[in-house]
């Protein structure tokens, strides 16, 4: 998973990754769990100032979006 995320630097932004990743893998429909995912492009437009939890979820939400 690649995420950019203005204003982030390299570390922040993979820790916000794993933590993406670790919601998605929770809340995955059964149907997608032992399929491989080469491609979710989304892009979320987050409020200047957001929380970390804030910008997790909606990265995470975005993507399950993607999936359906």
């Amino acid at each position: 998973m690649k995420l950019r995320v203005p204003g982030l630097n390299k570390m922040e932004a993979e820790e916000i990754g794993k933590e993406v990743m670790r919601q998605v893998a929770e809340s995955i429909p059964p149907s997608f769990q032992n399929k491989r995912l080469d491609a979710v492009d989304i892009k979320v437009n987050i409020s200047q100032g957001a929380s970390r939890n804030e910008m997790t979820k909606l990265i995470a939400e975005a993507i399950l979006k993607g999936l359906v």
